[in-house]
C-alpha cells in the first residue's frame, strides 16, 4: 500500500510539472519582445505589439527632454535618411549594454515604439530593424533614445526605461526623406 502510494505521488507531481510546462509554453507575453529574433525585413503587418490594454510603447510618462536635438547629442547621432525598414544610427555611445528604440511621433513626443536594438558598449554604430514593413515614412519625423538594458538581454519597453531625470535621457529626432 505504502509504494502505491509513493507511485501516485510521484505521479502526480510529474503531472503538475508537465502542466506547468505547457501552461508556460501556451500563454504569451505581448509586454516582452526579444527585437534581436526580428528579422531585418518582417513580414508581420504589426506596428505595435498589443494586449487587450496595453500596447508596446506608450509615450505616457516618457520623461522627455527640455529640447530634443535634431539629429545629433553627445552620445548618439541619426542622421535624416531615406524611408526604409531600419534606422541606421550613425554614431552610438553606450557604457553599459544598452538598447537603443525608434519611436514614432505622436503630436511632438514619442509614441509607439517602431523597432529596438541592443548596443554594447564597444560598438559604435549599428542598424535597428523596425517592427513594421513598410517602415519608416517619408515626411515623418522619428526618435531614437538610448534606453539602458535592464540586465535580462531581452528588451522590455516596461523594464527597459529612459532614466527618470529629463536632463539625463539620451534623444534625437531624425525626419525620413
Amino acid at each position: 500500500m505504502k509504494k502505491q502510494s509513493q507511485q501516485l505521488a510521484l505521479m502526480f507531481g510529474i503531472g503538475a510539472l508537465v502542466g506547468v510546462a505547457l501552461a508556460n509554453l501556451f500563454v504569451s507575453d505581448t509586454s516582452r519582445v526579444d527585437i534581436e529574433s526580428v528579422p531585418t525585413a518582417p513580414t508581420s503587418t504589426a506596428l505595435i505589439v498589443e494586449s487587450e490594454t496595453e500596447s508596446l510603447s506608450s509615450s505616457r510618462a516618457f520623461p522627455l527632454p527640455p529640447t530634443v536635438p535634431l539629429n545629433s547629442r553627445v552620445g548618439l547621432r541619426v542622421d535624416n535618411q531615406a524611408a526604409s525598414n531600419a534606422v541606421m544610427v550613425a554614431t552610438i555611445s553606450a557604457s553599459n549594454p544598452s538598447w537603443v528604440a525608434v519611436y514614432e511621433d505622436v503630436s511632438g513626443t514619442p509614441g509607439a515604439i517602431l523597432g529596438a536594438k541592443k548596443v554594447m558598449p564597444w560598438e559604435t554604430f549599428t542598424v535597428v530593424p523596425l517592427l513594421r514593413p513598410e517602415g519608416t515614412m517619408k515626411g515623418n519625423t522619428y526618435y531614437a533614445v538610448v534606453l539602458p538594458d535592464n540586465g535580462d538581454g531581452a528588451f522590455d519597453h516596461l523594464s527597459d526605461t529612459p532614466p527618470l531625470s529629463p536632463d539625463a535621457v539620451v534623444m534625437v529626432k531624425f525626419l525620413a526623406e
